[in-house]
């Protein structure tokens, strides 16, 4: 069936910065992306990156732009955190590129960076349990209504008859980088999806079931956790064949999304992509 297929995002992070990428070179492949059946584009969500004299775009703005440009891939950050942005702005610009977008917004939410944080005076304490407590407050606006406000208060944050002036339905997606042991019982009681970095196959397999042992004691079914994983592909390294035989290790471990960075020339990565690999796990 369709739904047990794997999913490809195309992705841009370091790959990006690194290339010293133009706003319209990002615009450009994600419409290229949309154009060519990748499921979704992905945009990362830094203050800053390497190297120091490259380009760092604000990532809603830029996921703005590109809705209006597409028509089909779900948008997201692969990441962004709380500590730079209070979950309240983070959920209105949530719903803000879901209108935009017509429902295809998605959040990807992570604990925070020393990078983006400590050069500006932004405090870096205790980031694992302010993103719970921010995804907590997040979820609880996605849902709260001028007659059903929401109300919380925690150690970092807090709702006094709160709710936005926007709403979805449905509730856009909230995936969490989870690459500790504390973070994927996060994803396991709190997330609609899931998004590792630098993780093998093998370990991929232990820590998922880390995710769903997690959603089972919460009282989720795990099956409703969209299992993804970063992966990072060269055009100049590597063929298509290598490119396959990578994915195909992942998919035997349970991923199901992938949000991938191409590194060597964009464009022909995204098209080569697009023609040898995706119907390879289409059919």
């Amino acid at each position: 069936m369709e739904k047990d297929l794997p999913k490809f995002g195309c992705q841009h992070g370091i790959n990006t910065s690194m290339r010293k990428d133009t706003v319209e070179d990002i615009l450009n492949s994600a419409i290229l992306s949309d154009r060519y059946g990748f499921d979704s584009v992905w945009v990362m969500d830094h203050t800053n990156s390497h190297p120091d004299d490259s380009q760092v775009f604000e990532a809603w703005t830029v996921l703005g732009a590109i809705a209006m440009k597409t028509e089909n891939v779900r948008l997201g950050t692969m990441v962004g955190d709380v500590l730079r942005k209070n979950p309240a702005v983070v959920a209105q610009s949530l719903l803000t590129l879901d209108k935009l977008s017509n429902g295809r917004a998605c959040l990807g939410l992570g604990a925070g960076e020393g990078m983006n944080l400590t050069p500006y005076g932004i405090e870096f304490d205790k980031p694992v349990s302010r993103m719970e407590e921010g995804l907590i407050i997040i979820k609880k606006l996605l849902h709260a209504t001028k007659e059903e406000p929401a109300n919380y208060k925690g150690k970092f944050f807090e709702l006094q008859n709160a709710f936005l002036q926007l709403k979805s339905d449905p509730i856009p997606p909230i995936w969490i980088a989870a690459n500790g042991i504390r973070t994927r019982g996060i994803v396991g009681r709190l997330g609609d999806g899931w998004i590792p970095t630098a993780v093998t196959p093998k370990n991929y397999v232990k820590y998922a079931e880390e995710v769903d042992m997690a959603a089972k004691e919460a009282g989720r079914d795990a099956k409703d956790i969209e299992k993804g994983c970063e992966l990072f592909l060269s055009s100049s390294k590597r063929t298509p064949d290598d490119w396959i035989k990578s994915i195909e290790k992942y998919v035997n471990a349970g991923v199901s999304h992938f949000g991938i960075e191409f590194f060597g020339d964009y464009e022909a990565s995204i098209k080569l992509f697009s023609k040898e690999v995706i119907p390879c796990f289409k059919k």
